[in-house]
């Protein structure tokens, strides 16, 4: 972490353990904003990311956001909770912009820092990424269970936005299901997908400790008017349907030959995870020269 970031903390460290955004139980996020005047002061939204939109007029003296860490939620183990920030703290494209590096010491502490020099849709995405173990943790295990097999962690977290488990019948089953208000809402994926992957910022905003505005956090990896949906979604459920046989209770018909392009088509979610997971690779190499 950046010595200013230490010094900072310890000068604050009393009140930084008392304050409102390091309750762990908020709904999906929570955070605070730390100053140069070693000041703190907690954002009282803790629904959304929204309160990081401050202003010009309070961006004096920041220097970074303290993102909170919550409650692991049903459903997530720690083992695969601390996978998750490790990969976000070291090894994602959002990693050069979190100062925190310990898994360890962001759950001890209760927040881990982000950098405000970046540009601010780099700092509301590296501040929004916590919320794939909080608000869009029934889409947690996709990613979880795509690394698990070998699948690149950045694709797996993208793609974990367009794809939920659900259960049935005692069964879980992969479903293609956008979820919504995430980092990635409300768009198709272009070259997002393989930008990220690539941690190839193409649309930065101003720097966040001169403009206080997150902005739009996937424009960061895309091109503002590009609107061209990517591929991979139908591929991936075509390389199901070759793969795997569907698993739809009472209506699988074995003499009815299944739609190739039905993103509704029930799997096994375990299986398609696995199958999936060296396809997805194949595919970025494809895209980007390695996996």
């Amino acid at each position: 972490m950046k010595k200013e970031f230490v010094t900072l903390i310890s000068k604050n460290r009393k009140y930084i353990k008392t304050a409102d955004f390091l309750e762990r139980t908020a709904p999906i996020c929570s955070y605070g904003f730390l100053y140069k005047n070693a000041n703190v002061i907690s954002s009282p939204n803790n629904v959304c990311h929204a309160g990081l939109s401050i202003g010009k007029n309070r961006t004096e003296g920041i220097v970074a956001v303290l993102n909170g860490m919550q409650t692991i939620r049903e459903g997530i183990t720690e083992e695969s909770y601390r996978r998750f920030f490790e990969w976000l703290f070291n090894f994602s494209p959002y990693a050069p912009g979190i100062s925190t590096k310990s898994v360890r010491s962001a759950i001890d502490n209760g927040y881990y820092v982000v950098d405000t020099e970046f540009p601010g849709n780099f700092v509301g995405g590296a501040c929004q990424a916590q919320r794939l173990t909080t608000e869009q943790a029934s889409a947690f295990p996709v990613w979880d269970r795509l690394t698990h097999y070998g699948c690149n962690p950045d694709v797996a977290f993208v793609l974990a936005y367009k794809m939920l488990p659900f259960k049935s019948a005692g069964k879980f089953f992969l479903s293609f299901i956008d979820s919504q208000h995430s980092i990635f809402n409300g768009i198709t994926w272009d070259d997002l997908i393989w930008n990220f992957a690539a941690h190839k910022q193409i649309s930065p905003s101003g720097p966040y400790n001169k403009t206080g505005q997150y902005g739009t956090p996937s424009l960061l990896w895309r091109k503002p008017n590009l609107n061209k949906e990517d591929p991979i979604m139908k591929e991936m459920n075509e390389f199901l349907q070759k793969e795997l046989i569907p698993n739809d209770g009472e209506n699988n018909n074995p003499f009815k030959k299944p739609d190739r392009y039905n993103l509704a088509t029930r799997y096994g979610f375990e299986e398609s995870m696995e199958a999936l997971a060296p396809f997805i690779n194949a595919y970025t190499r494809k895209k980007i020269g390695k996996e």
